[in-house]
């Protein structure tokens, strides 16, 4: 029988064991070997599973320094890229001429205003047919004019010289002889459309036109040409734009009331002179006897809602005479509004200069992609273009 307390109760664990399973406090510092465990019994602990790797590379994570500036690699790699993106819109300009992807082409395949033969008429017509007795386009002779016909040179008389091209066959069918020439066809009002397109204003030879417009190289034309022409006021606008929310950030700090006063008046202001133009254009065409045959239900209307402006004018006028003391509430609240907003400068700035930046990087691209498919365009000029059988 062992006594009690003796050293066959104590077990082998790290911990030492108390006579009747009762743990007792034991101490280990990292100086001393495995052999000073109590118990002198080597284990192998691991905490919660933790894996050796992932605890290094959490180590080399935290004591890698942070990178102050941009890889040079991939630094060196976008400048190669512009720099080979550059070199085709230098080519693209001095060897091709973009014009080409949004310019017509007429019956000769010679693109307006881009083709020597044609480098004054930038324009696409489709002329009527002549030897019809109804308006009748012909869609596959377009021709290349200097300007649009309008309502004017209708009036005038204005025709349009138009090939007409006929092709014998001799009974042996050994040969084909075509002869062209050309009559005197009835001009047409028309819209200049993407700075390239002659659109007729009626709406009867409008729809002859569509299966000729409606296709995805015609669409992507006016695409590109739309761009090319409106360019200037995208910018523009998106300056100007710049330039009102500067001023009305400034504005609402500086003078909150003036800024009130200013935009009460304008309202009131622009009401009735919206309210009065559309009524005074309005009882004009109505009385008119022949423009108000065609246009009245318009002309009703005009006066429908400028009488509404008007309405909208007093009421404004109305609520300031009488509303005084809630007038002045709310230049307090626009001024404590100015004061919070003081330091907060970017809910006006940052929509602005991240739309801007938005916009000259996709003009950038859009410009980069026009220049690649003028080069591919310019390689392409000088080839025999096949049309109808005949080489031109």
């Amino acid at each position: 029988m062992q006594a009690t307390g003796s050293p066959n109760e104590y077990s082998s664990t790290p911990f030492g064991m108390a006579p009747q399973g009762y743990p007792m406090a034991a101490s280990y510092h990292p100086q001393d070997g495995p052999s000073q465990l109590p118990g002198s019994v080597m284990q192998e602990t691991r905490c919660g599973g933790a894996d050796p790797a992932s605890t290094v590379a959490m180590g080399s994570a935290e004591t890698e320094p942070k990178r102050r500036v941009t890889d040079q690699n991939w630094l060196a790699f976008f400048s190669a890229f512009m720099l080979f993106c550059l070199f085709f819109v230098v080519l693209a300009f001095t060897e091709g001429s973009p014009s080409r992807l949004y310019k017509g082409m007429n019956y000769q395949g010679k693109t307006c205003g881009v083709d020597p033969e044609v480098r004054d008429l930038p324009y696409l017509y489709f002329p009527l047919d002549p030897r019809e007795s109804f308006a009748s386009i012909m869609i596959n002779d377009g021709r290349c004019v200097a300007k649009c016909p309008t309502e004017e040179d209708v009036e005038n008389g204005l025709t349009i010289p138009t090939p007409i091209r006929e092709t014998s066959i001799d009974a042996a069918r050994t040969s084909a002889i075509t002869a062209e020439y050309l009559l005197l066809s009835p001009a047409y009002a028309a819209t200049l459309m993407a700075d390239a397109y002659c659109i007729p204003l009626d709406p009867s030879l409008r729809s002859q036109l569509v299966p000729a417009l409606n296709n995805t190289s015609r669409q992507l034309q006016f695409a590109v040409g739309s761009f090319v022409n409106s360019w200037g006021c995208v910018f523009g606008y998106l300056f100007l734009a710049v330039f009102v929310s500067l001023a009305f950030s400034a504005s609402i700090r500086l003078a909150p009331g003036l800024l009130f006063g200013v935009a009460a008046a304008g309202s009131i202001g622009l009401a009735f002179l919206a309210g009065g133009s559309l009524i005074k254009n309005g009882f004009s065409g109505v009385l008119d006897q022949d423009k108000g045959n065609f246009y009245s239900l318009d002309y009703a209307l005009a006066m429908f809602v400028g009488f509404a402006l008007l309405a909208v004018g007093c009421f404004l006028l109305a609520a300031l005479v009488v509303a005084r003391r809630a007038v002045v509430t709310a230049l307090r609240v626009m001024e404590c509004t100015s004061q919070a907003l003081g330091d907060m400068q970017q809910v006006f700035l940052t929509p602005l200069f991240f739309s801007a930046a938005g916009q000259v990087g996709a003009t950038e691209v859009r410009s980069e992609e026009a220049c690649l498919l003028a080069l591919f365009a310019a390689v392409s000029v000088g080839m025999p273009i096949m049309h109808q059988g005949s080489l031109t």
